[in-house]
């Protein structure tokens, strides 16, 4: 009888921390990633938080941004004249720079530049494969 309580008592011991660790929520670092099959809805939403992060409201995104690499440079635009020509000169200041990040939670924009970041609501991406992600690495050094 008292053999047969231990192993209850062990038994339920190992089901209640067994229970618990499986309701422990996964918090990994983020790592690249990438939107392979991206939607015109991701899109918007991608566009949106660029354009928010430098605070402009005419950013053009091709159709599929993420899709090959997880990194975003932006680009700033010329001055134009009221003629609608370029201006002369040249822009000084390094290009805006994202990537594009997933943790345990779901999807990131990180603004490399600011160190800001920002979650993307109900789009999946998925994590990049290790060798693009040293070629990222060099790209930002």
């Amino acid at each position: 009888m008292l053999a047969s309580t231990k192993k209850l008592i062990g038994l339920s011991i190992v089901i209640f921390f067994g229970t618990i660790s499986c309701q422990i929520p996964d918090y990994e670092e983020p790592v690249p990633a990438l939107l392979p099959n991206g939607t015109p809805d991701d899109q918007m939403k991608i566009r949106i938080i660029l354009e928010k992060a430098l605070n402009r409201d005419d950013i053009i995104l091709s159709k599929n941004p993420f899709s090959e690499k997880s990194s975003l440079v932006v680009e700033k635009s010329f001055r134009r004249s009221l003629k609608g020509d370029n201006t002369s000169g040249f822009i000084m200041s390094s290009p805006e720079r994202f990537l594009l990040l997933k943790d345990g939670k779901g999807c990131l924009i990180s603004h490399v530049n600011s160190n800001r970041i920002w979650r993307l609501q109900n789009v999946v991406c998925n994590r990049q494969p290790l060798l693009v992600i040293e070629k990222s690495k060099a790209y930002f050094n």
